[in-house]
This record gives C-alpha cells, sequence and structure tokens, in this order.
C-alpha cells in the first residue's frame, strides 16, 4: 500500500469532522501514526494513562493539577477547557470551533492564534476555510495536564516553578500546596 493510500485511510479514522476530513484530502495532507510515547507529536492513549496509581485516584487531584496548569501557562479555565476539547480531534476547522460554548473572551478562533495556542495546518481563503491544529505550545499544556494528572510526573513544590509555592501566593493556594506536598510524600510511600 502506498503511503498515500495509507494516509487517506488513516484520515477516514481520525476522530474530526466531515469538514476537516475534506479539507486534509483536499490539500493532500497524509497522516501517519507515530509509534513513540510521550512527545507532543504523539497521539494521547487513554489506555495508557487513565488508570489507578499506587493509592490514589488520577481525578482527586484534578483541582491542583488544574490549578497549576492555569497558573504556568497563564490561561483561564475556560481556555484550558477549549484546549482539551480540541486536542483528540487534531485537525479541525473554524466550523468545530464555533460549536464549543465558550465566554466572549474566546469566542473568536483569533484569539487563540494570537495567544499561540492554535496554529493553521492548511491554508484556506480565510480563516474559515482554514485547516487547524493544536500549536506546539497547546501540545504542551495538554500533554503536561495529562501527564501531571495521571501521576507520571509530579507537580513542583518549589518556588521557581510553581507559582503556588511563591510568596505573592493567596490562601487558596497555599492549601493547595499543602495538599500537593502531601500528595508528594503519599507518592514517595507507595514506591
Amino acid at each position: 500500500m502506498t503511503i498515500e493510500k495509507k494516509g487517506l485511510r488513516l484520515i477516514n479514522q481520525f476522530n474530526t469532522s466531515e469538514k476537516a476530513k475534506d479539507i486534509l484530502r483536499t490539500q493532500k495532507v497524509y497522516l501517519r501514526l507515530t509509534p513513540n510515547k510521550g512527545r507532543i507529536e504523539d497521539k494521547y492513549n487513554k489506555k495508557d494513562y487513565f488508570v489507578v496509581y499506587k493509592g490514589y485516584d488520577a481525578f482527586e487531584n484534578f483541582m491542583l493539577v488544574r490549578t497549576y496548569i492555569q497558573k504556568k501557562y497563564d490561561i483561564p479555565i475556560n481556555t484550558l477547557e477549549i484546549l482539551l476539547f480540541l486536542f483528540p480531534k487534531q485537525y479541525f476547522t473554524q466550523e468545530d470551533y464555533g460549536s464549543i460554548s465558550k465566554q466572549y473572551t474566546i469566542r473568536n478562533i483569533k484569539s487563540l492564534l494570537e495567544s499561540g495556542l492554535i496554529t493553521i495546518s492548511a491554508k484556506g481563503a480565510g480563516y474559515y476555510t482554514h485547516l487547524y491544529t493544536l500549536s506546539n505550545k497547546g501540545k504542551r499544556i495538554v500533554f503536561s495536564f495529562y501527564e501531571m494528572l495521571s501521576g507520571e510526573i509530579p507537580i513542583p513544590i518549589d518556588k521557581v516553578r510553581n507559582k503556588m509555592a511563591g510568596p505573592e501566593s493567596n490562601a487558596s493556594d497555599k492549601k493547595k500546596m499543602e495538599m500537593i506536598k502531601k500528595l508528594q510524600n503519599i507518592s514517595k510511600d507507595t514506591k
């Protein structure tokens, strides 16, 4: 089977809209699956990540991970939710983006483009005909979120890498830092 036929077959298997698939076909963008795991360009596999790890449930710490990611990348919760929604689609159109319920501040796809969270994969005649994907920055945010949520990598507890540990943190952040430190100790004890 030729590379082109394999790429077209993969387009049909993608969890994305028919319009996005048509743009991929029209632009002759051929897809390939990567066998590697853990890099930004890799496909996220729910089976690999959503398991219970040594004594704690991954979703139990959702608020800690969410707050850390929001503060680290200086993004509001709505933007994080949009990135998490768009990530599995991999390629999407303005129409796909328009179907998401969102606040006025990020209602326009242009704001995500300007913030560097998404990029144009295949140019069309304008915003409505472009094909978009998450940028490396957007993918890094999503991967960090999943890896911390699953317990693969710990949430940093030092003041340099975690804004919640700094002197400017509020009472809520300090309480969350206590929980993160407790989680780190539980994790060490169960290894």
